[in-house]
């Protein structure tokens, strides 16, 4: 019954918004296309019983091109069949309640260059684990709240990211069985932050060893697509020397 009411209201809302707004079919899905910007957002899908998600970095439409760049509001919203998801780097926007409800969504890996993920994006979802980019500065209320199975969230700001509320990981696994996980030497910061330590009642250290070593000298703006980040999330113009995240990877920069 919950899984046909969730469904029900992703129809209505889907008819609604089919009105206002300019969509169109492409493929498996629905999407809002900005003709100026020539990106293109998920709308929703054309079929509601659908196991394995893959969405484009960039569609095609009336011969033109469009950069897939954000998951819309509702987008997959009660669909409990899914159970894979795979995202490319183009999105930076995952809108409210965009996977509220795919209960058998166990694993998602979240694109290296996102920056929102909106109020309830994954709200009751099945998530086990999820680890958020440190590109992300805005999470909305009830991003992860009451997943149930959720054993551990890893992070890589060393300064934890300004939260708004202490009701972005709501239910008791939480406060008693989640991990999360923090950058080395950086357990205090989170523990003593407002909201990160409402939150969570465990905490733990990881290391990344997967470090790339460059040359700044031979380092090329022009091969980098997606960005550059110092370790507290910030976008840079170019790399600096030591560690910076380079398309989702940390790189040393000598």
């Amino acid at each position: 019954m919950k899984r046909l009411t969730l469904f029900f209201i992703a129809l209505v809302i889907s008819v609604v918004s089919w009105a206002q707004n300019d969509l169109v079919a492409i493929d498996d899905f629905y999407y809002e296309l900005d003709s100026e910007a020539k990106t293109a957002g998920l709308y929703g899908q054309k079929q509601f019983y659908i196991i394995n998600v893959a969405i484009p970095s960039i569609v095609t439409y009336e011969d033109v091109e469009y950069t897939v760049t954000r998951i819309c509001d509702y987008a997959f919203l009660g669909n409990s069949t899914i159970t894979t998801v795979k995202i490319p780097n183009s999105v930076i926007s995952i809108g409210a309640q965009a996977f509220f409800g795919c209960s058998s969504l166990a694993s998602i890996k979240l694109p290296d260059n996102l920056i929102t993920i909106g109020t309830s994006a994954f709200n009751s979802s099945g998530l086990t684990s999820v680890e958020i980019p440190i590109s992300v500065t805005s999470i909305g209320d009830r991003a992860f709240s009451y997943c149930e199975n959720m054993a551990s969230v890893k992070v890589y700001w060393e300064t934890p990211i300004q939260l708004t509320s202490y009701s972005i990981f709501v239910g008791s696994i939480y406060s008693t069985l989640t991990i999360l996980y923090v950058p080395k030497g950086c357990i205090n910061a989170y523990k003593n932050d407002f909201y990160w330590g409402q939150q969570f009642g465990k905490f733990a250290e990881h290391s990344s060893t997967d470090i790339e070593e460059i040359e700044k000298d031979t380092f090329s703006p022009h091969g980098v697509r997606n960005g550059i980040y110092n370790l507290n999330g910030q976008k840079q113009a170019s790399p600096k020397k030591g560690i910076n995240i380079i398309e989702g990877k940390k790189v040393m920069v000598k």
